[in-house]
């Protein structure tokens, strides 16, 4: 994860940055993030559905949207449920339409999916930092308005809280995104 960490946060800030001036309440900008999560080892588990269309306030309610840099492209996605946000981020260097395969043992240019949910188990509530450590995204639309794919794999992620290291698996993985910023802050 760390590998791609500042590239996915230089597009997902240019994205964030964007939204200030992207035109609002259309179709074209709504876009959505869903997979399906769960642990073997931990009662960690359940559904991110993230829909909607980015605006001016990302922490408002939920959306999903994508930025594109020359062939990379990052997919961000925000959960809010009530006082909790929920985060995904996709990264896609050097993207195209196909299978990306998602690999731990990447040195460079790596693909990968992270995300970061807060998960009630008991009387407590836990934030878990999960990333997707084997698997596949499946990108079937990439232009300058749209990024859609569906993914799936297994990964592993850790808490604070917690000393346990839950594996999971990840199914019916989708995104139908809009690209909505240059890594310039503007517009597409």
């Amino acid at each position: 994860m760390i590998k791609n960490l500042r590239s996915v946060a230089v597009l997902a800030l240019a994205m964030v940055a964007a939204c200030e001036n992207a035109p609002t309440g259309t179709d074209e900008l709504t876009g959505g993030l869903a997979f399906t999560y769960a642990s073997d080892n931990s009662p960690i588990g359940g559904t991110f559905n993230a829909n909607g269309a980015l605006s001016s306030n990302p922490q408002s309610g939920s959306w999903a949207a994508a930025a594109r840099e020359g062939g990379d492209a990052a997919v961000v996605a925000n959960e809010v449920l009530g006082q909790v946000i929920n985060t995904a981020i996709i990264n896609l260097p050097g993207v195209r339409t196909g299978a990306v395969t998602i690999s731990e043992h990447c040195e460079e240019d790596c693909a990968s999916l992270s995300f970061v949910v807060e998960q009630v188990i008991g009387d407590d509530a836990d934030t878990y930092v999960c990333d997707m450590t084997s698997g596949n995204i499946y990108v079937t639309t990439l232009s300058a308005d749209r990024v859609k794919g569906t993914f799936s794999g297994t990964g592993s992620c850790f808490s604070l809280e917690e000393p346990n290291e839950p594996s999971i698996r990840i199914t019916n993985g989708m995104f139908d995104t809009p690209v909505v910023a240059t890594p310039l802050g503007g517009t597409i």
